[in-house]
């Protein structure tokens, strides 16, 4: 891993993109765009977002309202970007699952929810007459430790 290209992803991160590392230092736009390309590809994973500015739709009591992001900062697990949050990075959309204690206990805030799709938990066997004893009492700890499939459940769980 080349640390100069460490360095200027950390330049690009801190001052929120290439264009503005780019007028703070003094460096190329070109130069430090590459070396977080470069840098993206010796990690395998992409660092940054980058193209078009989205948009976030907020179900919240006082109607529904837009908040515009810039994403800067691309991680492979929902626990590091939570983790990022609670350290003040940033914001993000994370399932209630991940977040029911921190809110709890007054950690983060929420700004509102979310319009997403449900997420489902499946498990797939080729037959039940040939399941082995393992998927049994896996299935059977499952339906125990999430009789309603709630996320408050899931919640609990995680937390230990």
């Amino acid at each position: 891993m080349d640390v100069l290209a460490l360095v200027d992803f950390n330049l690009v991160a801190r001052h929120g993109g290439v264009g503005r590392a780019a007028r703070a230092t003094g460096r190329p736009k070109a130069t430090l765009s590459r070396r977080v390309v470069e840098l993206d590809a010796s990690l395998q994973m992409r660092l940054f977002e980058r193209g078009e500015r989205a948009t976030w739709q907020l179900a919240a009591p006082a109607g529904k309202p837009a908040i515009a992001i810039e994403p800067v900062l691309g991680l492979g697990s929902l626990f590091m970007v939570r983790d990022a949050v609670r350290l003040g990075v940033g914001a993000a959309q994370l399932p209630l699952s991940l977040l029911s204690h921190d809110l709890a206990a007054g950690t983060l805030v929420s700004w509102g929810e979310m319009d997403a799709p449900e997420i489902a938990l499946w498990a797939l066997y080729p037959s039940r007459r040939l399941l082995s004893a393992r998927v049994s009492a896996f299935l059977a700890y499952l339906k125990e430790a999430f009789p309603n499939g709630t996320p408050e459940e899931l919640a609990a769980y995680i937390a230990g």
